[in-house]
């Protein structure tokens, strides 16, 4: 299964999250802050990484940034309570959204864990069939 890490500032969040994670058979790290949260990835390369788009010390879509400029090119699901769909053209080119938009579905909200889930599922699908095969 998957190495996952989940950074949001909100506890009982991420711990729920990591709960059901892990019952789902995945290890799941935990981080509190964008800070600790670029050290845990960048210390153990995660499979997938949650990030709340409030977090204390930084915005959660410039931590993405900050993931990518270290290398970590691992699909980055962005979660929020408080988003709008105008955040999303924020930071991406209109090229990347369309590319993004064209792997991914998009779901309106994201209250259940079983639905954290699901995406997880389609994003380590993602993850394998963009990998170049060694045939």
């Amino acid at each position: 299964m998957a190495n996952i890490l989940v950074i949001d500032d909100e506890e009982n969040l991420r711990i729920s999250m990591q709960l059901a994670l892990q019952r789902a058979g995945h290890t799941c790290r935990i981080e509190s802050n964008g800070q600790a949260g670029l050290a845990a990835a960048r210390s153990k390369m995660p499979d997938l990484v949650f990030v709340d788009v409030n977090l204390p010390d930084t915005d959660g879509l410039n931590l993405l940034g900050e993931l990518r400029s270290y290398g970590i090119d691992v699909p980055v699901i962005v979660i929020t309570g408080f988003g709008t769909i105008a955040m999303l053209s924020r930071p991406c080119s209109k090229v990347r959204l369309t590319t993004f938009k064209n792997r991914c579905r998009w779901m309106k909200s994201f209250f259940r864990f079983r639905d954290a889930l699901k995406i997880t599922a389609c994003a380590i699908s993602l993850m394998h069939t963009a990998k170049p095969s060694s045939a």
